[in-house]
């Protein structure tokens, strides 16, 4: 499907970002206008809309007549024409890596366009509901299905990094440096690094990788969303210290907003994200990796606490207390009395 813009009159000239960073109001007429234009033969019909207010990222939902064939549309409220660009060649490249081989309980989410004018992506609406949500409501019936879907998630995260150039010696520096960040001896690192299996495992990391990247659907599989664009190199552990800590604030409660804590339930999903990365990889972990996964998630506890001391004193004392376990974890690993 090729690229395109609206014809003249369709859409206003100037450029749609300057209307979305000056005003939240790109209506879906706006959108279905340009939808419109696609050589599809159908028309679209309007749904529905929601936004993330944080990220400033907003999205419609319409029909697409007469298929009745439903889809997604994402803007940014300062994307450019190649932003939207990027990120279709993102999701597209995460679609290829989720998929080959396939992964059991895994779904595969295929971007379809991307669109200039306004600056946006054109997904395959497939339903279901962001992971988070899930989480934070155990009497939800997709709960059947949490353990099957953490061990895809892991699975795809696998297969992402697998996607990745990988350079062929594991650079210590970052883990030295970020350990002495988190007051943690270099002998005990260092005996953290003889015990890992995954020293060699250094990829282009997802970033900010937790539940808010999972769409779940009901008796159905789970899907990966929101990849990076040019993302950074790292140690895969990093991805799953993320996980880690997001996966664990949710379920206290202590997401970016408050919710009743789930107890009991960290564990096993933890480990069903383990095991479906090292399913995948081809390779368990070692007592090692574990310990640099607590390091990462360490650092994410931190970097929260010291963002909430100021306005929510008594969340941030919680996140202090998390850094602290996970820093007790790695040291029983590196052999260093607590």
């Amino acid at each position: 499907m090729g690229r395109w813009q609206p014809s003249s009159g369709a859409v206003s000239p100037d450029s749609l970002t300057h209307v979305l960073a000056e005003s939240p109001n790109l209506t879906p007429e706006e959108i279905a206008t340009a939808l419109s234009e696609l050589d599809s033969g159908e028309e679209p019909r309007y749904i529905d809309r929601w936004e993330r207010p944080r990220s400033g990222t907003l999205f419609f939902r319409f029909s697409m007549e007469p298929s009745g064939r439903k889809i997604v549309v994402k803007s940014g409220s300062s994307w450019s024409a190649q932003d939207a660009s990027r990120l279709f060649d993102a999701q597209a490249a995460l679609a290829r890596a989720v998929s080959n081989p396939v992964i059991e309980n895994a779904g595969s989410l295929d971007p379809i366009d991307w669109m200039a004018r306004p600056p946006s992506l054109v997904m395959a609406d497939v339903g279901g509901t962001d992971v988070v949500s899930i989480l934070r409501d155990p009497g939800r019936p997709e709960w059947e299905s949490m353990t099957s879907w953490m061990r895809a998630a892991g699975a795809m995260l696998a297969g992402f990094h697998e996607a990745s150039p990988t350079p062929a010696d594991f650079d210590a520096g970052e883990v030295l440096t970020l350990a002495r960040r988190m007051r943690i001896q270099d002998g005990v690192t260092r005996r953290v690094l003889e015990e890992a299996v995954w020293t060699e495992r250094f990829a282009s990391v997802y970033g900010d990788f937790g539940p808010g990247n999972l769409i779940g659907i009901l008796g159905g599989p789970v899907y990966l969303i929101d990849p990076p664009v040019g993302p950074p190199v790292g140690p895969v552990h990093r991805d799953l210290g993320n996980f880690a800590f997001e996966l664990r604030r949710q379920l206290a409660g202590h997401g970016h907003t408050r919710s009743d804590p789930v107890p009991g339930r960290f564990d096993p999903l933890h480990q069903a994200v383990i095991a479906g990365y090292a399913e995948r990889a081809g390779a368990p972990f070692g007592q090692g990796d574990l310990a640099l996964v607590a390091l990462y998630e360490m650092r994410r506890a931190v970097g929260m606490a010291r963002k909430r001391l100021a306005s929510r004193p008594v969340e941030a004392v919680w996140f202090v207390r998390l850094a602290l376990a996970r820093r007790r974890e790695i040291l029983r690993s590196g052999g260093q009395p607590e």
